[in-house]
């Protein structure tokens, strides 16, 4: 599922690229980049791709989403959002 995310990424004008974070991030928007912890396995990094890209589909307008104090509400929604299209793509490859 990876490699199916990162080309709809791409697709959307979205750049993935693997990052070294600090402690225990797995993923970060940034204009149009997203970065995924490289300490991740192909499982996670599929599932932080996932919301991060669910992030630029629901809070594009938002601008500083992780300062706001609408923070907790906007990880909620991207949570179940990725989740859908996780699903979806694990619905498509079982067809």
């Amino acid at each position: 599922m990876l490699i199916e995310l990162i080309g709809f990424a791409n697709a959307q004008d979205l750049r993935v690229v693997a990052v070294k974070f600090q402690g225990d991030i797995k993923g970060n928007l940034v204009s149009n980049v997203i970065g995924l912890s490289t300490k991740l396995t192909d499982a996670q990094a599929a599932q932080a791709l996932a919301h991060e890209i669910a992030h630029r589909y629901l809070h594009h307008d938002k601008e500083n989403t992780i300062d706001s104090p609408n923070h907790d509400e906007y990880e909620e929604q991207a949570k179940r959002c990725s989740k859908m299209l996780l699903d979806f793509l694990k619905f498509m490859k079982g067809r």
